[in-house]
Parts: C-alpha cells; structure tokens; sequence
C-alpha cells in the first residue's frame, strides 16, 4: 500500500487548472454527467499530486453524482481509488469499508471478473489488521478468479498472501502447500526476483516449523539470487530472517553479527518496516547475551520507526517484545506497562489475535504480582478469543499460559491437562521447535508429579524427534 504517484509538476497543475475550468462550466450548466467527470479527473490528478485528502474530497462528490445519473459501475472504481487513498494515508477500516462497498456494487452488477482486484486489495488490508482468518476469505475468492483467467504471476502472488494468512493462524502445513505452489510458478513464469521471494517466505516457513537447517538452506539460496540482483533491502531481510535461525540454534552472537549486516543493508534501502523488525530482531539477541540496556534500545528505536510509520500492529508488537524485556529483568512494572499500551492499541484496531497475546501478557504479570482472580479473568478471555479465531498456535500459547498459572498455584493436574491439549495442537500444525520445547516441559513436569513413565515416554518423543531433525 505505497504510493507510487509523483509529486506536483508544471504539467500536473496546468493539466488540474484545465479541469477546474472545465467544472466551472459543467456546474453553471447543470451538466452532472460533465460535473461528475471533472470531479473524477480533479481526483485523479491530486492524487498524482499527493495531495491525498482533497482528492478524496473531489471522488466523493463524483460518487454523490455517479449514484444520481445511475452510473453505477464507474462509482464502485470510484470506491475502489478512495479506498486506496485511505490506504495509503494508513486508514485502514475506512479503506476496508470502501473496498467492501465497491466489491459489493461490482457483484449487484454482475461485474465478477472486475472484483478480483478490489478483493486481493481487501485481503491485503485485514491481513494488515491481523484479521488472518477473514483475509484468507478473500485471498482465496481472489484466487479462484485468477485461476479462470489462468495469469500465473497473478496466482503466485495471491498464493503467497494466502500461505503468510495460514502461517500467522498457525496452520503451517497449508502453508507450506501454497508457498511450495508459489515457488513452482515463480520458478516457471518469474524473475529470479520472484523465486528469491518465495524462496525467503518458505524458508521463514520451515523455520517457524523447527525445520531450522532445511529453512536455513531455502533462505541462503533467496540470499544468492538477492544478492545477484543487487537489492540491498531485499539482502537485509533475508539476513534477519536467517539471523532468528541463529538464535533458535542458541548462536546469538552469530545472530547478532548476522543482525548488523541486516541493518546496514536496510538502513541504506527505504523500507522502514522491515528495518524496525531487524531491530526487535537485534533487541531480543542482545537480551539474550543479557545486554538488557542495549536491548532496549535496540526495540526504542523499531518502537520510534512504526510509531512514524502509524503502523498500529508493528507498534503493538514492539511493545510487546519491550514487555518481554523488562520481564526478563524482572521489571515486572515497566513490564506490565507495556504490554497494557499493546493492548489498548490492538483493542482499537480489533486485532483478536494480538488482543489474545496481550491479554496472556498481562494476565502472567498480575498472576505474579497476586492479582489471582483478574488474571484467571484475562487467561480465560485470551483463550476464548484465540479459539473464536481457529489459530491453533495461538489457542495453544493460550493453554500453555493457563497452565503456568495452574502449576504456579499448585493445581498440576489441571496443569498438565492443559500442557496436553497445547502439545496436541502444536504437533496438528506440524510446530516442531515447540513441540519439543512442550515435551520437554511435560516429561519434567510428570517427573514432578511422580509419573516417571509417562516422563519417560514424553522424554523418548522429544529425543526421537531430535534425532529426526
């Protein structure tokens, strides 16, 4: 959602001055099909001006007009270039209910194969607010078009927005499916550019898997091809993403070296968002070396870059992994603090998942602090969202917070029947690093509760799937 439009030339406010002219008239003789039409190429030429917010003040007028003269179809492309504008100002609902509105009047129409782009755009705006499960509605509507009209760039584009929604729900096989589907027409119809992006996406993937020594593998060969192409933003991304290899590996001084060529590359590239993750990236290995100070300020200045961006999600998680931080100090004030602010943010945005993980969030603080009964209250709301969603590894994060809860205040039976459905479901969505970090925490905690065999037996599940690895 950038804008790729110029700014104001000489050119673009003689060709703006015409058109005003030519409204002038159409107005003085009541002609609205002449009005309607100057409104619509005034917008369009402020937008090539950025002057964003009177452009979207001349396509409203057009519309007003186009619903009179029954013009119903060239209001639902009016919709469509409004609902871009707000995405571009980073208004994200306002330009969702447009994109809505205009995919709806396409449909009255009859106009389907126009909808496929107002619905890939729409799918791109709530994956945008983290709303996965609805994105995927319209990815997959998106989809299905472009498979009629058998574009096969247009199809591998529409499969990776669809494998980074089932990711991010935790569905990781589907995932896995549409990406390998992606690489394989990005390979037959692409540019060396496009295989390195599937490439990245499906490395990342096998990583979130546990995969670490195949993802690490996908994400060198994306690295060869960006760095034959010259692209240094694209470079930097796929560095930080290899450098979280490294820090699941436990190589963080590896990570972290990893981390500052990521850096360098993207400070010198334009793309702030992915520069502001390399710096969460940066904070958490410099936690883990207990470099706390230089943690913080590492996520200070990601939290500084999505604050400039207005990117509420980005915001949100940076609080978030400055609430980890301190909690690792063991600030449990300044800790609490944070992960509140991420709340409040995702509760505005509607972010369900975001509002499941920070309710988990603080609900662990208050536990600690003695606030019993309001954190059971937030454990429980974080479940219920995290179920009405259908994100596997977010219900499980969910069990697995309830579960510390319940162990902590000695109900370990409740606690290990939690830590069970957790593990079950983190094996569903083929979660291999937290699968093993969950059999791990079952096989001690039935040693506690003196079930040495069922130990035993989760003890040889994790072994056997390290040896698998």
């Amino acid at each position: 959602m950038s804008d790729n439009y110029p700014s104001s030339t000489p050119a673009t406010r003689i060709l703006l001055a015409q058109w005003q002219r030519v409204l002038s008239r159409s107005e003085a003789d009541g002609d609205l099909a002449g009005t309607a039409e100057a409104h619509e190429k005034i917008g369009a030429i402020l937008r090539q001006q950025n002057s964003l917010t009177e452009a979207l003040d001349s396509y409203q007028r057009a519309i007003v007009l186009r619903d009179r003269l029954g013009d119903f179809s060239i209001a639902a492309a009016i919709l469509y270039e409004m609902s871009e504008i707000h995405g571009l100002l980073g208004q994200l609902q306002q330009a969702l209910n447009l994109v809505q509105r205009s995919i709806s009047v396409r449909e009255r129409l009859g106009d389907v194969s126009t909808t496929v782009v107002p619905l890939y755009f729409a799918g791109q705006i709530l994956a945008a607010l983290r709303r996965y499960a609805d994105a995927l509605v319209y990815f997959n509507r998106a989809l299905a078009l472009r498979e009629k009209q058998n574009n096969q760039l247009e199809i591998a584009a529409c499969l990776m927005q669809i494998g980074t929604a089932e990711s991010a729900l935790g569905n990781l096989a589907d995932a896995q499916r549409v990406y390998l589907r992606a690489l394989a027409l990005h390979e037959k119809h692409g540019t060396q550019l496009l295989v390195a992006d599937s490439l990245n996406a499906f490395g990342a993937l096998l990583v979130k898997q546990g995969r670490e020594v195949s993802g690490l593998e996908q994400l060198q060969r994306a690295l060869s091809l960006r760095e034959a192409a010259g692209v240094p933003g694209a470079v930097g991304e796929t560095l930080s993403a290899m450098a979280e290899v490294y820090q699941r590996q436990g190589n963080h001084a590896l990570a972290l070296v990893t981390l500052e060529r990521a850096l360098a590359l993207q400070e010198t590239a334009s793309n702030q968002a992915d520069l502001a993750v390399t710096l969460m990236r940066m904070g958490a290995s410099y936690a883990h070396q207990g470099r706390l100070a230089q943690a913080v300020a590492a996520q200070a200045r990601a939290l500084a870059i999505s604050e400039q961006l207005g990117d509420s999600a980005a915001i949100s998680a940076t609080l978030t992994e400055l609430g980890a931080t301190y909690e690792g100090q063991n600030r449990l004030v300044d800790a609490l603090e944070h992960y509140q602010r991420a709340l409040g943010i995702r509760e505005e945005a509607g972010d369900k998942l975001g509002i499941a993980e920070s309710l988990s969030n603080c609900a662990n603080i208050l536990d600690v602090q003695g606030e019993a009964e309001q954190a059971q209250e937030m454990f429980q709301r974080s479940l219920a969202l995290s179920e009405e969603v259908g994100a596997p590894a977010a219900v499980a994060r969910s069990c697995f917070a309830i579960a510390r809860s319940l162990w902590r205040h000695r109900e370990r039976e409740k606690a290990v029947e939690l830590l069970e459905r957790g593990l079950a479901l983190y094996r569903e969505a083929g979660m291999r690093h937290e699968t093993l970090r969950e059999l791990d925490r079952l096989a001690t905690s039935y040693q506690e509760l003196g079930k040495p065999d069922k130990a035993k037996a989760y003890r040889n599940e994790a072994n056997a799937l390290r040896a698998q690895a």
